[in-house]
């Protein structure tokens, strides 16, 4: 093997056993917390709705979607969103809205996330005339109580 090969691979061994030292000290710092990593912001938001509605609709992209029965007979909608993509919750034409208003530039997507959005929807009754929604990736959970 030539003298300059063998140079190379003992300074990339060594670049790569600094990396490895550099990232268990920094992850120790952490706690091995990888989540705090992620480079999005989330926040929670939460909207109480006063006026009545028959119908449901939600347009988002990747949330999570939680329908509970309502505990104090309030319609209130929880969303955990990041800083950048909230939601519009509102009532209009005797329907319930929640859509996404994203907000980001193009570099906002590129990053490390390990969190995911969610919305919980805490319904005051369990009948509605229609349910709409339109979601690329997110679950959809409707807990038991609702017919």
């Amino acid at each position: 093997m030539k003298k300059a090969t063998k140079i190379w691979l003992i300074t990339a061994f060594f670049l790569v056993l600094i990396g490895c030292i550099v990232f268990a000290g920094v992850m120790t710092m952490l706690k091995w917390d990888f989540t705090k990593l992620s480079t999005a912001k989330y926040e929670t938001n939460v909207y109480e709705i006063e006026k009545e509605f028959e119908d449901i609709s939600i347009d988002t992209d990747t949330a999570d979607i939680t329908f509970v029965l309502s505990e104090n007979e309030k319609c209130v909608i929880k969303c955990y969103e990041e800083e950048k993509s909230k939601h519009y919750v509102a009532v209009e034409d005797s329907t319930l809205v929640i859509k996404v208003i994203d907000n980001k530039s193009w570099y906002d997507y590129i990053g490390i996330n390990f969190g995911s959005p969610k919305i919980t929807v805490h319904l005051p009754k369990t009948e509605y005339n229609s349910l709409f929604i339109n979601a690329s990736t997110g679950d959809v959970d409707i807990s038991e109580g609702f017919c």
